[in-house]
């Protein structure tokens, strides 16, 4: 559900409404591999996004425990232009970098880096509030 929880959602440019997610649409888990140091999975998504525009919607979550890191990966297509939107909510406090590429969050002592590692996407801080376009 879009701008409620730590999820993506998108919106095609020009169209100033937002489909949610519908809950009776189940993402395909299409590749997982669950090993000592190493695990992912990939969903498929497509049948949740495609009110939305999405020709192709994935989300890959890579654990590397010996690298002491998460990968989160998200792969959008569609034949209209969107706007692209991730969501995520946090008790922490938030310093952004300069080039809003990256963000540290800071919460009892604990730190915790955040990057987007490709594209052209930036980090903002805002409330958690609905979207315009939210049906909400």
């Amino acid at each position: 559900m879009g701008d409620f929880g730590n999820d993506f959602t998108f919106i095609p440019i020009g169209i100033y409404k937002l489909y949610t997610a519908s809950r009776y649409n189940i993402p395909v888990m299409t590749e997982y591999k669950s090993g000592e140091n190493v695990s992912y999975a990939i969903c498929d998504l497509t049948n949740m996004y495609e009110q939305n525009g999405a020709s192709y919607a994935q989300r890959g979550v890579l654990m590397n425990k010996e690298g002491g890191y998460v990968l989160i990966r998200d792969i959008i297509t569609s034949d209209l232009p969107i706007e692209y939107y991730w969501f995520m909510h946090t008790k922490a406090d938030v310093e952004l970098s300069a080039d809003g590429k990256s963000a540290l969050l800071i919460q009892d002592g604990r730190r915790l880096w955040v990057g987007i590692i490709d594209g052209d996407g930036t980090f903002t801080v805002e409330s958690a509030t609905p979207l315009e376009t939210s049906p909400n």
